[in-house]
């Protein structure tokens, strides 16, 4: 306890000097998965509790002493309710609610903790100064990354920010994936994705040759961080956000260094990785086997994931309303597998679907409220995008449509990863909700930009 106390006071004492950068700083903080790194790596159990105190405390301050602007997150806060209340009435009405309390004491948290956030950014410099973080520490994670994979370290984790497993891959070649600081290289690739198209996005509109390098090779770092995991959903969705990126952008000659170094890297890969990737389609065919038994589907983790959605299916069309208990489906999914005739496994898992496993464990109830959240989210962030367009800040719009796009992506790649990593989900999900009124400021800077957005209001025909 004092040693949280004397790293709350002093963290607090130096934000409070530049608050503007305290949302900045949480961010990071949830992108480098410290509240997990620092108490398993260094034995610093108070990461998270102080990292609550800390915003709390800079929010008072801001707030009430008048060194900085804040934003109540209101939409974030209701949306953020909704979700808790249909997997609280899932659990209140399920056989073992006792099971769902450990997941809200690691839930619950992070929720506050994004929310107060997100309540930190006052404006768009404040803003941009937090999806420049993200860019650094993707960048950093993903380089890491790299240098595991290509000099073998599957034994230096790289204090807790690099943690790397050997795995088969494609059933036929033992191989180091890397992890970052999640353990899971799914995970972990699906999250370097909104880093990735901030950076790329950054790149294809520089004018100048520094931010074109700089911006251009962090792009490149953060690709290749996302190959070397050998994820497929990771790859599939930073691939499409990218397709989409530069058809907004129109211009071509990104997609001529992009092909390059995909070319490149997956040239560099084991021949079993190109056929991880190939037997994807393997997933589109398979639902129309038996649970993976007669579906002819060579890759094991496939066969394996498609049997756990097939579980999520069966305890949903059982319990259509609430469903089985929110994070209960582990508890359940044995029964279901032997009831159904599904592929057998060792092991309690999860639904490897975010989407399955919400309909699962909360029912017609908690999957609205989830689509609700995500949702209200991307309009919200469209509407500010939109707004900050309007009001000549092309630049920040052109950010936030980029944060979209990742943000997009990730909830693409959850189709088929279940909901395990609480303080990245809400991490991307928070930052959809940032509020028009980070304008506010600014165009109290700048007399003209209400009268600029005025007249250009009915110009503004594009979409995010």
């Amino acid at each position: 306890m004092v040693e949280m106390a004397v790293a709350t006071t002093l963290a607090f004492f130096v934000l409070l000097r530049v608050p503007e950068f305290a949302a900045t700083g949480l961010a990071l903080c949830i992108l480098l998965n410290l509240p997990y790194v620092l108490p398993a790596f260094h034995g610093m159990d108070f990461v998270l509790a102080a990292l609550l105190v800390l915003a709390f405390s800079i929010l008072l301050s801001s707030n009430y002493l008048g060194s900085a602007r804040t934003i109540a997150p209101q939409r974030y806060a209701v949306a953020a309710a909704l979700w808790l209340s249909a997997s609280l009435l899932s659990v209140a009405l399920s056989v073992n609610p006792a099971d769902s309390y450990e997941s809200y004491r690691y839930y619950i948290p992070y929720v506050v903790l994004c929310g107060l956030m997100l309540w930190l950014i006052g404006d768009l410099r404040q803003l941009s100064a937090l999806y420049t973080g993200l860019i650094a520490g993707t960048v950093l994670l993903a380089s890491l990354a790299v240098i595991q994979r290509l000099f073998h370290l599957e034994h230096v984790d790289f204090g807790g920010l690099a943690i790397g497993e050997i795995e088969h891959i494609s059933g036929k070649v033992e191989e180091i994936r890397p992890g970052g600081p999640l353990e899971d290289a799914n995970f972990f690739a699906s999250y370097m994705i909104p880093g990735a198209l901030l950076s790329a996005a950054r790149a294809v509109r520089a004018t100048r040759a520094v931010p074109l390098i700089v911006y251009g090779v962090a792009t490149l770092l953060i690709l290749g961080g996302v190959l070397v995991t050998a994820s497929r959903g990771g790859a599939v969705s930073l691939g499409v956000g990218l397709v989409v990126l530069l058809v907004l952008e129109r211009r071509i000659w990104p997609w001529i260094g992009i092909a390059a170094a995909v070319v490149v890297l997956l040239a560099s890969r084991p021949e079993a990785y190109l056929e991880r990737f190939s037997l994807v389609s393997d997933l589109i065919v398979a639902p129309f086997g038996d649970g993976g038994r007669d579906a002819h589907i060579d890759d094991p983790a496939l066969a394996g994931r498609l049997g756990e959605m097939q579980a999520a299916v069966y305890m949903f069309l059982q319990n259509p309303v609430t469903g089985v208990g929110y994070s209960q489906f582990e508890s359940n999914f044995q029964t279901y597998v032997a009831r159904n005739d599904i592929l057998m496994r060792n092991e309690d898992r999860g639904a490897h679907s975010l989407y399955l496993e919400a309909a699962a464990e909360t029912g017609l109830v908690g999957l609205a409220a989830l689509g609700f959240l995500l949702i209200s989210g991307l309009l919200n962030l469209r509407e500010t995008a939109l707004t900050s367009r309007a009001a000549g800040h092309e630049d920040a719009y052109l950010d936030m449509r980029a944060y979209g796009l990742g943000a997009l992506a990730v909830f693409l790649a959850h189709a088929f990863l279940h909901d395990a990593k609480a303080q990245y989900f809400w991490l991307f999900v928070s930052l959809l909700y940032v509020s028009p009124r980070v304008l506010d400021q600014v165009a109290l800077r700048r007399p003209g930009a209400v009268g600029g957005a005025a007249a250009r209001q009915g110009e503004q025909d594009q979409t995010i």
